[in-house]
Parts: structure tokens; sequence; C-alpha cells
């Protein structure tokens, strides 16, 4: 499968059964052993909440780890605190949900990572992003992600994964405010088309206009995706443009060559991770995506979502296109989203 012009393309490895063998053939094929070899190397991985089965496995996460070992790399694994209040908001309570979850330095062969402490830097449209300490001192990373839906950002992938995973909690916080609606109540017909669509229940009604309760909005913008009038816009930027974003200054931290993906495409929900009811599996699994391209390897993983589902799942869900992301990571200049797609395994 190819998507643009095969000269142009970055490469994705669609890796198939023996999962854990094949992925270790994958990598080699970006030459990780020899860019990875003496280097501190983060695995950036959300190890799940408390509650929610649909997290990656930590057999493949140890894996990775394995391979980075193998290569001489000095690997650890990190993510951050989460702003909301559950069972990951404070590094112990998320030590804790880790090891519930079947993390651990014995199971997974690595120091395990937990911080909010971060470096400012400078987005395109944000002043200030915190990239996390740890991620912004290492000297590589693979970014262990799981696809699935995201309420918020449509598709969480590797762009999610570090444009929100790889930054503080004031990041994190800045993100989902500055994406959160306006209204321009003169525009706004009372038709109600917003509360609909709206998961936290922040709209309302008032006078027969809508009212945002801004203390409850999670900013994902699918109401003004919803409103036909153009009565509704975000107040700086749509959701998934600040968390292009947010990932595009993880990931000017690192050279291009010493960053890798890896995305394993099963148990592919609705709701993220971060979700205790993330709502089951909507389609068979697929396998896992390699590639050396951040922008190529979400592309890949959004089509064959869209293929195994058979249309648009994500519209089917009613949430924004997925493909801003991309989008804007692209018009960074940080990744392509022509890619050509290759199968590992499986025959």
């Amino acid at each position: 499968m190819t998507c643009g012009a095969d000269e142009m393309a970055s490469k994705v490895y669609l890796v198939k059964e023996p999962f854990l063998t094949n992925l270790e053939i994958a990598l080699d094929k970006f030459g990780l052993k020899r860019r990875f070899s003496g280097k501190s190397a983060a695995v950036k991985a959300h190890m799940g909440e408390y509650e929610n089965l649909n997290y990656i496995r930590p057999a493949l996460l140890g894996k990775v780890v394995e391979i980075l070992l193998s290569a001489k790399a000095k690997p650890f694994v990190f993510d951050s605190p989460t702003s909301y209040h559950r069972r990951r908001h404070t590094v112990n309570d998320y030590f804790d949900t880790a090891r519930r979850n079947g993390f651990t330095k014995e199971t997974i062969g690595c120091e395990i990572k937990i911080s909010d402490e971060a470096l400012n830097e400078k987005g395109t449209i944000l002043r200030r992003v915190g990239v996390c300490r740890d991620i912004a001192n290492a000297e590589a990373m693979i970014v262990l992600s799981h696809g699935k839906g995201h309420v918020c950002g449509a598709y969480g992938g590797a762009i999610k994964n570090l444009g929100m995973g790889a930054v503080d909690i004031a990041t994190k916080d800045a993100i989902h405010e500055n994406a959160a609606p306006l209204i321009d109540r003169e525009k706004c017909t009372g038709c109600a088309a917003c509360i609909e669509v709206c998961h936290p229940k922040a709209n309302s009604l008032k006078n027969k206009k809508i009212s945002i309760d801004y203390g409850k909005c999670w900013g994902c913008d699918r109401c003004v995706k919803a409103c036909k009038y153009g009565a509704l816009k975000p107040k700086i930027a749509f959701f998934n443009y600040l968390l292009a974003d947010s990932a595009g200054a993880v990931l000017r931290k690192f050279q291009k060559e010493n960053v890798l993906y890896v995305t394993m495409l099963m148990s592919i929900a609705p709701r993220c991770d971060c979700n205790p009811r993330s709502g089951m599996s909507a389609m068979q699994d697929i396998g896992i995506l390699v590639s050396n391209d951040i922008c190529a390897i979400d592309c890949a993983a959004i089509d064959l979502i869209n293929k195994t589902f058979g249309k648009d799942w994500f519209e089917s869900l009613k949430y924004r296109n997925p493909k801003e992301q991309t989008e804007m990571i692209e018009k960074f200049g940080l990744g392509n989203s022509k890619y050509k797609l290759e199968g590992i395994g499986g025959g």
C-alpha cells in the first residue's frame, strides 16, 4: 500500500505474527543498533489508566527495551503525570498504577521514570511548551504508542503520545484551554447541535443561546464541527493543531535519525487509554507499525483503521479529522504524509 509517490514516501512496516521477533527485524531495517549504540534512549510509553485494559502490553515494551539493551543503548521508560485527577495525577500514584498494570523494572528490564519537571521551549502557536526534562536530556528515543480513538484528537497515536505525554501538566492544560470554543451569540440559533456532541456535558442552552461551562470543557472542538452556523470557534486554535505544535517542540530536541516509532494497532477502542471507560475494541486487531517518520506512521495507522472498519471510523464517531495532526506536523517540516507500507510476517 502506497500513499503518494514512491520516491518521496517514508517507509512504514506493518508487523504481523510472530510479533516480537518481527518487531526486531523491522527496527533493524532502520539501523537501530548503529544509531542507538551508546546513547541514552527514552522509550516514551503510556502505561494505561487503572481499569483500562487496552494499553500497550508490558511484553511489547519489554521487547523494545531488550532490543535497545542488545544495541548497547542505555534505555529508560518515561511518561508524565496527568492533568486530570485519577490514578496517574501524581508521580507516586502513577508508579502504583504502572505496577498494577504490569510495568515494573523487573518486568520490562530497565528503569521507569515519571516526572513533571520540564524545560521551557517555544511552540509555533503555543507561547510555551514545557518539554519533560528526562525526554529533553535523552540522546535518542523510541515512541511506543497504542493507536486508538481519542475524543479530543480523534486519533491517539505517536503525535498524541509526544504532544500530550512528553510535556508538563501546564502545557497539557494550555492545549485544552486554548482549544476551548468561543461563542458568537449573534450567530447562535439555539439549535442544540453542540449540546448533543458534548461528552463532558459542558454545553447547555440559556435564554435560547449556547452557554459553556469552561470548568467542564475539554477543548475537543466537536461542538465547533457540529455547529452549522459558525457560532463557535476555538480560542486560539483547534486541539489537533495545538497537540501537533506541542509534539513539534519535543521533536526539535532530537536529531531525526535518533527517533523511531512503534505503534500497536490492537484493542482499537473509541476512547484513549487515559479513560477507564474507553469502550470495547471496535474492529479486529491490525498489527504493529514501525517507522522513522511520525507523520507517516500516524497517517498509515489512520488509513489502516478506516480500511479495517470498512468506512471512516472517526467520522462515524463524529470526531474531527484526525489528519489535522499530521497536516500540521508536515507543515512544520517534521514529517512526511506520503508513505509506503510493507508487511513483515503473518504469511
